[in-house]
């Protein structure tokens, strides 16, 4: 493709209107400060202190936040997310972000808002050298917190 070809389409994108269907989540993302890590008295088991917490709109709602970066004129997601706090925050996110329209997203009462909780160590988010970011999940899930970062295993 040329550069002409290129910038013909890509000169575009503001005047689009697009609608995005799908399932859409919330994905929260809780920032940990390993050195701020306790144990539990009741359990005995670690206590990860959260510092931070942000949210966005996750699986389809990706797709939302990859067009509103492109600068997209007019954006419409086409789903619908449960009357819960997580709901509440996710049409929040939406609707925050530029050109986006919530005439098309509903909330219901038949569903929850389905959430991806991702737990980040806060020491790997500011060592920008590492292209890694420490996944802390549960025991058997798929990963392994490792000193190294994240070791998948099946």
């Amino acid at each position: 493709m040329s550069p002409d070809r290129f910038q013909e389409i890509t000169s575009k994108y503001a005047s689009l209107r697009i609608g995005v269907v799908g399932d859409f989540c919330l994905d929260r993302y809780l920032e940990i400060d390993p050195a701020k890590q306790e144990t539990s008295i009741e359990t005995g088991l670690p206590v990860h202190n959260v510092v931070n917490v942000r949210s966005q709109p996750g699986a389809a709602g990706t797709i939302l936040n990859n067009l509103v970066a492109l600068g997209i004129a007019e954006i419409y997601p086409v789903g619908f997310a449960g009357e819960d706090g997580e709901g509440f925050e996710l049409r929040a996110t939406l609707r925050n972000q530029r050109g986006v329209r919530l005439d098309h997203f509903w909330k219901t009462d038949q569903r929850r808002t389905f959430t991806y909780c991702k737990p980040l160590t806060r020491s790997l988010l500011e060592d920008r050298s590492t292209s890694d970011l420490c996944l802390l999940q549960a025991p058997g899930r798929g990963n392994r917190q490792t000193a190294g970062g994240v070791e998948s295993f099946r």
